[in-house]
């Protein structure tokens, strides 16, 4: 198996009420942020790319374009937070008989260029849970491996779940993996972190 064959799930379930808007729906250059984040992703070559969307899945369908190649499902429960919506995915997933594991990350946080994934193709472990560090601060994509994810898929999900947790007190063994792509350890929850992280870019718009 390769990393490219590995499906990419991006979760952008959130109701982003600090933003005013959903996260994917900020405007970066001259389109929207997951039109971005999609275009990143199949650079990177992935064969399969799975977005997760909440209530606000109409708002993100007549605003994208280009989302044929993608799988797309929702929920309506983002109170349970995050940690459903991963478990949203996987069951989506399972329900199609595509078991490899997953690569996972949200809206809110870059999607890493290329050259990270190259990177990290000489370091994954299919059968471990495998993160990545920028300056010795955890980030995203993870690879969730199948066995953890299959645990995931059976589990009750509270909203006090955290997917930081459910690793370290999991069975699977983890994978840290230095890189040196700062994108990794970046996430925007507010709109100052948002201007912020266009700064980084070079961008000056919203």
């Amino acid at each position: 198996m390769t990393i490219e064959q590995v499906p990419y799930v991006m979760i952008a379930a959130g109701r982003s009420s600090r933003m005013g808007c959903p996260k994917g729906l900020l405007r970066y250059k001259s389109r929207y942020w997951l039109e971005e984040q999609l275009s990143r992703i199949r650079s990177a070559g992935f064969h399969t790319i799975v977005l997760v969307f909440g209530r606000n899945q109409e708002q993100y369908l007549s605003n994208i374009l280009f989302m044929e190649d993608a799988l797309v499902t929702s929920h309506c429960r983002e109170e349970l937070g995050p940690v459903y919506s991963i478990q949203h995915a996987v069951r989506f997933l399972s329900n199609r008989s595509i078991n490899r594991g997953i690569f996972l990350s949200h809206v809110d946080r870059p999607v890493p260029s290329s050259n990270f994934f190259k990177t990290l193709s000489k370091e994954i472990d299919f059968s471990m849970i495998v993160r990545p560090t920028f300056k010795k601060k955890a980030g995203h994509p993870v690879f969730l491996c199948n066995d953890f994810c299959q645990s995931l898929s059976t589990r009750e999900i509270t909203e006090e779940c955290r997917l930081d947790h459910l690793i370290k007190n999991s069975n699977q063994l983890l994978k840290e993996v230095n890189v040196s792509n700062r994108e990794v350890s970046i996430n925007f929850n507010t709109i100052e972190q948002w201007q912020s992280f266009l700064k980084l870019e070079g961008e000056e718009q919203l």
